[in-house]
């Protein structure tokens, strides 16, 4: 828990533990369940931090997600240093969160200037933003065989590389500790990109339920259409019109061929 190697200078003096924390300036915090009875309701606070938002309408003892996050949103006031902060993870492209995050700006938006009508702001960080995203790269010949694509679970996971490493100019250890992350998930893509996500747009639709599995379609794909580069056109040929004898010719223009052999 963070709260045990926390060392910002907040400049208060006071009491930290995992279920309340006391400032001196008088600032209290408590901690409550959204599967309680009415949580917040009838309160005044000035900061709310709601965590795993997306899995509220999920769990069964959140029994009206929708309610509960409207009633807590009621108790915040509504003066310039109040705050509402909702986290989580993905979990699917519809629900209580993706409406929120739909509804919301981008940050550079705020930033300069723009503002939506929720009055809410969406911030995603990435798995490779973290300083312990990384594993150690041993020599130069190692880096430069992972940014080859050496070590890559197959050609699409390589081309994956090859975009994030453009889009967010990743390190070899980054890379590295990419495909460590993949051997953790099953080797399914699907729940890495759940997990750890480098976009949101893969974190919604990777949590987003499905009776097959993309990233393993994709594979398929990739490998129907590699066999059908490795078709073999030709004909079967009579040599001797008295003999019930064929022969096997290749050809090279499927025009010519009267069968194609194929191992899918």
């Amino acid at each position: 828990r963070y709260v045990s190697s926390d060392t910002f200078p907040w400049g208060l003096s006071g009491v930290c533990d995992e279920e309340k924390a006391t400032f001196g300036n008088g600032s209290t915090t408590g901690r409550q369940t959204a599967g309680g009875k009415d949580p917040g309701r009838s309160g005044a606070f000035q900061i709310l931090v709601g965590t795993e938002v997306a899995y509220w309408g999920h769990d069964t003892s959140v029994k009206n997600a929708s309610a509960v996050l409207t009633g807590l949103m009621a108790a915040i006031s509504k003066g310039e240093d109040s705050l509402v902060v909702l986290e989580s993870t993905a979990s699917g492209g519809s629900g209580l969160f993706h409406r929120r995050w739909v509804d919301s700006i981008d940050l550079n938006q705020f930033l300069a200037g723009g503002r939506s009508e929720t009055g809410m702001v969406r911030i995603f960080a990435g798995w490779y933003e973290f300083e312990d995203s990384h594993l150690p790269v041993e020599s130069e010949q190692e880096a430069r065989d992972i940014f080859a694509g050496i070590g890559a679970r197959n050609e699409a996971e390589f081309r994956r590389e090859q975009q994030l490493s453009m889009r967010y100019n990743l390190t070899a250890g980054q890379i590295k500790y990419w495909r460590w992350l993949l051997g953790e998930c099953d080797n399914d893509p699907d729940k890495r990109d759940r997990e750890y996500p480098a976009t949101p747009e893969d974190a919604f639709r990777a949590a987003t339920p499905c009776r097959f599995n993309r990233s393993m379609l994709s594979e398929l794909r990739i490998e129907a259409m590699q066999k059908f580069k490795d078709l073999q056109w030709g004909l079967l040929e009579q040599p001797n019109i008295d003999e019930k004898r064929y022969v096997w010719r290749v050809v090279q223009e499927e025009s010519e061929a009267n069968f194609c052999i194929s191992d899918l």
